[in-house]
C-alpha cells in the first residue's frame, strides 16, 4: 500500500523556484515506499545530469522501478552511517522524513547542511508531527518540530524560511556556517 503523497501536494509552488533543465542534485533522507521520489524523478530531474540519492534502511519496501532508474543512488543503511561520508555543498535540494526522534531528526539536519551547496533547499516532513502524536501520545521523544527549531536556531543568519505549511517547513541555505563552505 502506498502512503499519502503529501509531498506532490504541498511542492507544486516548489517548483515556481527551481530550474528543473539544470542539473540538480537531490538528497532524500528516509525513502520509505518511494512515493516522495518517484514525484522527485517526474517533477524535478529533468535533466540527464540531475542525480537523487536516497537513504533508507529498508530498501525492500521501495519499488524495483526506483531502484533501477538511472539517475538514482539507494545507501541501504541508516543515515548516520551514510550522510558523514558524503561529499560537502554537493545537494541542491534535500528532503528529510526518517526517524522522527527528535535527536535522529536533529543528527540528520546537521549532517545534511554541510552537504548542501548555498542557495540550495531544504525541506523537512512531518513538522508539527501531528499523526505522530496521534499514534504515539506517550512518547516523548517523538519530537520533529522542537528538533528542528534548535537546527534552525544554531544557523541563524545562514538561511531564509521559504515556508512553512501545516506539516511541512523548507528554508534556503544562504551561507554557509562551516569552514568549507565556499560562502564564508
Amino acid at each position: 500500500m502506498i502512503s499519502y503523497d503529501r509531498f506532490k501536494n504541498n511542492f507544486q509552488e516548489y517548483l515556481t523556484m527551481v530550474d528543473t533543465t539544470q542539473p540538480i542534485n537531490f538528497l532524500e533522507i528516509g525513502m520509505f515506499e518511494g512515493v516522495t521520489t518517484r514525484w522527485v524523478l517526474d517533477n524535478i530531474l529533468h535533466n540527464p545530469q540531475s542525480v537523487f540519492h536516497g537513504v533508507e534502511p529498508n530498501p525492500s519496501i521501495i519499488p524495483e522501478d526506483i531502484q533501477k532508474h538511472p539517475q538514482t543512488h539507494i545507501y541501504p543503511t541508516h543515515s548516520l552511517e551514510v550522510l558523514p561520508n558524503l561529499s560537502p555543498n554537493y545537494y541542491h535540494m534535500c528532503y528529510i522524513d526518517a526517524d522522527h526522534r527528535a535527536f535522529c531528526v536533529l543528527a540528520d539536519s546537521v549532517m545534511a547542511w554541510r552537504l548542501m551547496c548555498v542557495g540550495g533547499h531544504m525541506i523537512w516532513d512531518d513538522y508539527f508531527y501531528r499523526w505522530i502524536k496521534e499514534m504515539e501520545p506517550d512518547v516523548p521523544s517523538m519530537r520533529s518540530k522542537e528538533a528542528i527549531d534548535t537546527f534552525l536556531m544554531s544557523i541563524d543568519g545562514c538561511h531564509d524560511v521559504i515556508f512553512v505549511d501545516d506539516n511541512q517547513i523548507c528554508i534556503q541555505k544562504t551561507k554557509g556556517y562551516y569552514y568549507y563552505d565556499s560562502a564564508l
